[in-house]
């Protein structure tokens, strides 16, 4: 029920444009609950970005509301930036964990 700030920090070893994709994943524990893949430039709308993305440095951040049901434990996530043409760009790790 409160809110989580997400920051990130890194650098795109290429320009990002129409077509690039994501592959995500989010693990609870050893449990994948997501393993999927999403139009990079539609994803990038929700943390307020829009494409082309610039070669070089980048840093965001973002408030997400949480609900109050999120089963406590660690959580993973996964994601894998590909060009339209499927060469890989960046990729992501992060980890949460949630408390009682």
């Amino acid at each position: 029920g409160k809110n989580l700030t997400i920051s990130a920090r890194g650098t795109l070893s290429a320009d990002i444009e129409d077509g690039a994709k994501v592959h995500l994943q989010v693990k609870y524990g050893l449990i994948r609950l997501i393993n999927q893949e999403a139009d990079l430039c539609e994803t990038v709308k929700n943390v307020d970005l829009n494409c082309p993305l610039k070669k070089g440095e980048m840093e965001l951040k973002k408030d997400v509301e949480l609900p109050k049901e999120i089963p406590p434990g660690k959580y993973t996530v996964l994601a894998d930036v590909f060009t339209k043409d499927g060469d890989k760009i960046t990729c992501l790790t992060a980890t949460v964990v949630f408390h009682r």
